[in-house]
């Protein structure tokens, strides 16, 4: 297991003029950082647009002490180098540590969406897991490190597509309260989790779960189910066995993908989250081997260019 190098300035940059901040190669140490101080993080720059659409991120953390009205960000992805609260919403995904009178929080905040779990203990460690699957954000919370005995799963969105650059060990949240957070976050394990899983569930039928571009090289599987987010017009769907008769695919995919050109003109003509079925639809992404037999298309409501679908093909 390899953890992020969280060592400044070796492998983070970091911003903290009042010396909040104390640093090992595993561990982001919060010394009495207020939630006043303003420009106060630990960063590490990935690069543009390093953090996927699919990934997993481990990692933990503990309170030590909190001030009323406290807080603190101990996990972020952005593409701004700046504290949490001068993120644009839905631009970023963050975990944070927070105290409100007798409540204790840990606040999944991406900006206008957010989950949280209440009454989490002083001077103990929490371990998360957080997965995104597209504009889904998961973050479970266990109480061993074993990672069996769940606190709470919180659940957030972000826009649909939605790439990062900047991952923070550490940052405040800032606004006008003096309150102080006392704590660390430690050994963050980052999975980006982008491979091909094919399940096979009997000698006829197949589930793929395809996160990334690649190819179907199966065989002799009559039926087969794809489950495809953003690459389906990257796929080669042609080298399979000869006995494959039905392909399902279900995804997601944006107006771009050569799959939906097509379609853009109907799209106009359609409400958010309204179903089309639309029979024997030709597309030029498919040779004259394979034809779309059914095609069960929505517009996804609040997505600009979004678009959801079941598509079922058969042999010509």
């Amino acid at each position: 297991m390899s953890y992020v190098d969280l060592t400044v300035p070796s492998s983070c940059s970091e911003s903290d003029a009042n010396n909040r901040f104390l640093d090992t190669a595993t561990r982001c140490t919060f010394a009495g950082l207020l939630r006043s101080d303003n420009n106060h993080f630990v960063v590490k720059d990935y690069g543009i647009n390093y953090f996927p659409s699919y990934f997993k991120h481990e990692f933990q953390g503990r309170c030590t002490s909190i001030d009323t009205s406290g807080c603190a960000v101990i996990y972020m992805l952005a593409n701004t180098m700046n504290d949490r609260i001068y993120q644009t919403n839905h631009t970023f995904i963050s975990i944070y540590f927070y105290r409100s009178g007798t409540n204790y929080y840990i606040y999944l905040d991406c900006g206008g969406s957010s989950d949280a779990y209440n009454n989490y203990s002083l001077n103990t460690d929490y371990y998360f897991t957080l997965i995104r699957n597209q504009e889904k954000i998961e973050c479970t919370i266990y109480s061993d490190s074993a990672r069996t005995i769940v606190l709470k799963t919180l659940e957030a969105t972000i826009p649909y597509g939605l790439k990062f650059k900047y991952f923070y060990p550490g940052a405040g949240y800032y606004s006008v309260s003096g309150a102080a957070f006392n704590g660390y976050s430690e050994y963050f394990d980052i999975h980006m989790d982008c491979d091909c899983e094919q399940i096979k569930i009997d000698s006829d039928n197949y589930t793929i779960y395809l996160n990334k571009p690649d190819t179907i090289t199966l065989n002799d599987s009559e039926n087969i189910q794809i489950y495809n987010y953003e690459y389906i017009d990257q796929i080669d769907i042609f080298n399979l066995g000869k006995n494959t008769e039905n392909i399902t695919l279900h995804g997601i995919v944006n107006s771009t993908t050569s799959l939906f050109i097509p379609l853009q003109n109907l799209n106009d003509l359609m409400d958010d989250g309204e179903e089309v079925t639309l029979s024997n639809f030709s597309n030029p992404l498919f040779d004259g081997s394979w034809v779309i037999e059914d095609f069960i298309y929505k517009v996804r409501g609040g997505f600009v260019d979004s678009y959801e679908y079941d598509m079922t093909l058969e042999r010509a």
